[in-house]
């Protein structure tokens, strides 16, 4: 696992969820290294097995929510974006035992869908 401090690295393309607690992650990846906007209160920006990913909450913390946003000893599910979908994989490695969920996308075009959802499973 690596740390990335460059600000132009990492992506917030939403892929899945970690189900975690902040101490457990501060615990795995350290001290959040990046407090990018007014919609996340903590984030990390990590390079896993080849895969950079961000791992952040949205919108449901004191800087977006203000006195009704959760403190981050309260939240317990994370957003994990990049690039690719793989990179929900990348995340489960380093949290074997916390469930991570990956979002699936569905193509849908004048209200009728094109297809299976678009999924990794591992």
């Amino acid at each position: 696992m690596r740390r990335i401090n460059d600000p132009a690295v990492g992506v917030r393309w939403f892929r899945g969820y970690l189900h975690a607690t902040y101490d457990e992650i501060v615990n795995v990846l350290g001290t959040p290294n990046r407090q990018s906007d007014q919609n996340t209160d903590a984030e990390w920006v990590i390079e896993e097995g080849g895969q950079v990913f961000n791992l952040f909450n949205w919108r449901n913390g004191r800087r977006y929510r203000g006195e009704r946003g959760l403190d981050l000893a309260e939240i317990r599910e994370w957003h994990i974006g990049g690039k690719t979908p793989e990179v929900v994989f990348a995340a489960k490695e380093l949290f074997p035992d916390h469930e991570v969920q990956q979002v699936c996308i569905i193509r849908v075009q004048e209200g009728r869908r094109l297809g299976p959802a678009i999924c990794m499973s591992r």
